[in-house]
C-alpha cells in the first residue's frame, strides 16, 4: 500500500492548484457534450453555433497544462475565459432577446435585468454542461488567481523529476504535442471527415444495404488510420521506427495468450456472477429457480458482422499508445510511472465519446472514474505483452477481443458486470508482473520519487 500511494503521488501534480486548473480544463472541455438549455425554445443550431467557442477555450485550457507561454495569465484570459463567456453569453442572449415567449406585446422590454433572469433561469434548470462549465470556469478563475498573485505557476509539474533526460528537448516536445493531440483535437478531425465522407455527403453508396457495409468500413478505416498517421507526422523519423518495432510478429504462442486472456476475463465474469446468484438462491434470497449457467452468457443475441471492424480502431491505439509512446515514458519516468501514465492518456483519449447528452453531473463523474479505472487496469496488462514480447500484436488482438466481448454482451446481463472486468484486468496486471516481471535494460526500472518536480506530459 505504501508503495501504491508513492505511485500515486509521484503521478499528480506536485502543486495541489495546478490539479484544479487541470479538472478545470477537463470539464470545460467535456462541458459542449453535455446537456445545455435546448428545452427553453433555443434552435439546436444556435446551441451547436454557441457551444463552439466554448469548445475550442476547453482545448486552449488543456493546451495551456503543456505549453503556458511567456504570459500563462494573458493567454487564459484571452483563449479561455472570453470564448466561454462569449458563448455563453451568445445562449443567455438568444433565450432573452430571440426567443418567442419574450416576444409577446405585453411582456416586458428585454434588457439587463431579463438577461440575468435569463441566466438565473438556465441555472435552475440543471443543465449537466451548463452547469459544469461555470463549474470549470471558477476552478480556472480561482488558479489564474493564484497565478496573477505569483503563488502558483503553470505548466504541470509531477511530484517526482524524471528517471531520465537524455531523450533530448525537441523528441520529447514532439512527445508532449502527440499526447495534446490525442487527449483533445482529435475529435475534431474526427467528426470533419466523418461529415465530409458521411452518406448523405458522397452517393457512391447507399444508406442500406452492401453500400452501408462499404461505409462502416471505410470509417472504421479512416478512424484508424488517422490516428496513426497524426502520431507518425508529429514524431516523425522516431515514430516510424517505433512503428516498425511495434509490429514485429511474435511467436504464436504469445498471439494466442493475447486471444486466450480477455476470454478467460470474460468467463471469470459471467462464472462469478452465476455463482453469487447461485449462493444468494441457495440461502432463500432471490429468484425462486436455480440460476442457469447459460443464462450467464449470450452467444448470439448482440453479435453482428461489424463487430469485425473494432480490430481497426484495437490496432491502431496499441500501435500508438503502446508501440509508441510507450518506451519513451518508461525511459523518462520509470517502469511503473511511466505505465500508469500511459493508461491516463488512454483514458483521457476517450473522455469525449464516452460523454452522453443526458448523464447528470453524478453519471458524467462516475464515467470518468470508470474509465480511469478500466484503462488504467487494461493498460498495465497490454503493457506487459509489449514489453515483454517486442510486439504490439499480442497486445492488439487481447484489445480486439476485449472490445468485441464487451460490445457483443458476451456476459449477457451479468450483475456488477464492469465493477468485476476492471477487477479481473487488475489482477491479471497483479499477478504478471508479480510472477512474470519486466526487466526492460534501458533504465525503465521502478525508481524511488525524487523531491524536485518536473514539467508533466
Amino acid at each position: 500500500m505504501k508503495r501504491f500511494l508513492e505511485l500515486i503521488r509521484s503521478v499528480i501534480p506536485v502543486d495541489p492548484w495546478q490539479l484544479l486548473y487541470l479538472v478545470g480544463a477537463l470539464l470545460l472541455f467535456l462541458s459542449p457534450r453535455l446537456s445545455w438549455p435546448f428545452e427553453s425554445g433555443i434552435a439546436s443550431g444556435f446551441v451547436a453555433l454557441a457551444l463552439v467557442p466554448i469548445v475550442f477555450a476547453g482545448m486552449f485550457a488543456y493546451y495551456g497544462c503543456f505549453r503556458p507561454g511567456e504570459r500563462p495569465l494573458l493567454r487564459i484570459a484571452l483563449a479561455v475565459f472570453l470564448p466561454s463567456l462569449l458563448g455563453l453569453c451568445m445562449l443567455i442572449g438568444e433565450l432573452t432577446f430571440f426567443n418567442e415567449k419574450n416576444q409577446s406585446v405585453l411582456a416586458r422590454a428585454p434588457g439587463l435585468g431579463a438577461f440575468l433572469r435569463e441566466g438565473a433561469m438556465a441555472f435552475k434548470g440543471h443543465p449537466t454542461g451548463f452547469t459544469l462549465d461555470w463549474v470549470a470556469l471558477a476552478m480556472l478563475g480561482a488558479f489564474a488567481i493564484r497565478l496573477h498573485l505569483g503563488i502558483s505557476s503553470l505548466p504541470l509539474s509531477l511530484g517526482a523529476a524524471p528517471v531520465s533526460e537524455d531523450q533530448g528537448a525537441e523528441p520529447w516536445l514532439k512527445m508532449q504535442m502527440l499526447v495534446f493531440v490525442l487527449v483533445c483535437p482529435l475529435f475534431l478531425l474526427r467528426q470533419f471527415t466523418g461529415i465530409l465522407f458521411s452518406p448523405s455527403t458522397w452517393h457512391w453508396y447507399r444508406i442500406s444495404g452492401p453500400g452501408f457495409s462499404i461505409y462502416i468500413v471505410f470509417t472504421e478505416v479512416l478512424n484508424a488510420s488517422l490516428l496513426v498517421l497524426l502520431a507518425i507526422l508529429i514524431l516523425g523519423k522516431p515514430g516510424i521506427r517505433s512503428l516498425r518495432s511495434a509490429l514485429q510478429l511474435p511467436e504464436p504462442r504469445f498471439a494466442l495468450f493475447g486471444l486466450m486472456l480477455p476470454i478467460l476475463v470474460s468467463f471469470m465474469i459471467s462464472s462469478f456472477g452465476y455463482g453469487l446468484d447461485r449462493t444468494l438462491w441457495v440461502h432463500g434470497f432471490g429468484r425462486d429457480l436455480p440460476p442457469q449457467f447459460g443464462e450467464y452468457f449470450s452467444f448470439g443475441d448482440s453479435w453482428r458482422w461489424t463487430l469485425v471492424l473494432l480490430i481497426f480502431a484495437a490496432f491502431a491505439e496499441e500501435i500508438v499508445f503502446r508501440g509508441m509512446l510507450l518506451r519513451p515514458l518508461l525511459r523518462r519516468y520509470g517502469l511503473h510511472r511511466g505505465i500508469f501514465l500511459i493508461g491516463l492518456i488512454w483514458a483521457a483519449f476517450h473522455f469525449h465519446s464516452d460523454m452522453h447528452y443526458r448523464y447528470s453531473i453524478g453519471q458524467a463523474v462516475l464515467e470518468l472514474a470508470s474509465r480511469v479505472a478500466i484503462c488504467v487496469a487494461m493498460n498495465y496488462v497490454l503493457s506487459w505483452m509489449t514489453l515483454r514480447w517486442n510486439s504490439v500484436i499480442p497486445a492488439g488482438i487481447a484489445h480486439t477481443v476485449s472490445n468485441v466481448l464487451i460490445v457483443g454482451r458476451i456476459n449477457g446481463d451479468t450483475p456488477y458486470m464492469y465493477e468485476m472486468q476492471i477487477a479481473s484486468w487488475t489482477v491479471c496486471a497483479l499477478v504478471l508482473f508479480r510472477y512474470w516481471p519486466i526487466r526492460t535494460g534501458d533504465g525503465a526500472e521502478t525508481a524511488p520519487p525524487i523531491a524536485n518536480p518536473e514539467p508533466v506530459v
